[in-house]
C-alpha cells in the first residue's frame, strides 16, 4: 500500500497554513478512494444539522458532504460521528435538566410575583432519586397584562414535544386588541391526560384569581381531561 508522504492540516479559520511539504505527491486518497478527513471536522459542520434532525441519515450526511466540502468520507466514520454527536446531545438533556430548580429559581427572582412550578416523580423519590416531572410557568407581566388590558378569553391546547426529551407541552394563550397570540401560562408534562389537565388548569386558575370561572370565555380543541373539569 503506498501513501501519501504529505499531510496537509487545515481548521475550520479563514487563513490556511502549510506546515509541512515533502516533495511531489499525487496520492492523497486511502486505498479506498476517501479523501483524508477527521471525526472533529465532520462533526463541526454537521452537529446543527442532527441537533434539528436526529434522524438525518448517514446516506444524506455522505452526499451533502460530497456536495458542501466535495469530501468523500467512509460510511463507518460518519456512523461514528453521528453517534458522537447524539451521545453528546443526550448528555447535554440530562445536564439541563438538573439545572430546572435553578432556573426556576431565577425566573422568580428576575419578575417577582411569577408562579414556577417543578414537580418531581413520585416514583423516583421512593428510589431516592429526583426525576422531572411536570413544571409550570406563569409570568407576572403576562399574568398582569392579561388581568387588565386583554378580554376574557382563553384558548387551550396541547401538543406532542418531539425530540430527545419526549413530553406534552400544555398551553394557554390569549388574544390582544391586534388579535395577535397573547401567552399567559404553558407546562412541560410527561402526557397529555386528564390528570395533566387537572394539574395545569388548577394553576391557571390561581394565576389568574379565576375563582369560579365566571365571566371568563374558554376554547380548547375536544383536548382530553378538561370537559369534567
Amino acid at each position: 500500500m503506498q501513501l501519501c508522504m504529505s499531510n496537509l492540516m487545515k481548521n475550520m479559520l479563514p487563513v490556511l497554513r502549510v506546515k509541512t511539504l515533502k516533495g511531489e505527491h499525487n496520492k492523497c486518497k486511502d486505498p479506498c478512494g476517501n479523501y483524508k478527513v477527521s471525526a472533529t471536522t465532520i462533526a463541526f459542520n454537521f452537529k446543527e444539522k442532527l441537533q434539528a434532525n436526529p434522524i438525518y441519515k448517514i446516506k444524506e450526511m455522505r452526499v451533502d458532504m460530497k456536495t458542501t466540502l466535495n469530501i468523500n468520507a467512509h460510511f463507518e466514520k460518519c456512523k461514528r460521528v453521528k453517534r458522537m454527536i447524539l451521545e453528546d446531545m443526550k448528555d447535554s438533556f440530562c445536564d439541563d435538566y438538573k439545572k430546572l430548580v435553578g432556573y426556576a429559581n431565577a425566573l422568580k427572582g428576575s419578575n417577582p410575583g411569577t408562579d414556577v412550578v417543578l414537580k418531581v416523580s413520585r416514583n423516583a423519590l421512593e428510589d431516592r432519586k429526583r426525576k422531572f416531572s411536570r413544571m409550570y410557568i406563569c409570568f407576572d407581566a403576562l399574568k398582569n397584562g392579561f388581568k387588565n388590558g386583554l378580554r376574557p378569553f382563553n384558548g387551550l391546547d396541547g401538543t406532542f414535544l418531539k425530540g430527545k426529551a419526549k413530553g406534552q407541552l400544555l398551553s394557554a394563550i390569549g388574544q390582544d386588541s391586534m388579535n395577535h397570540f397573547y401567552p399567559i401560562s404553558w407546562a412541560i408534562v410527561d402526557r397529555k391526560c386528564k390528570a395533566s389537565w387537572v394539574w395545569f388548569l388548577k394553576l391557571l386558575q390561581k394565576s389568574l384569581n379565576i375563582n369560579s370561572g365566571e365571566g371568563i370565555t374558554f376554547m380548547s380543541d375536544m383536548q382530553k381531561g378538561m370537559g369534567s373539569y
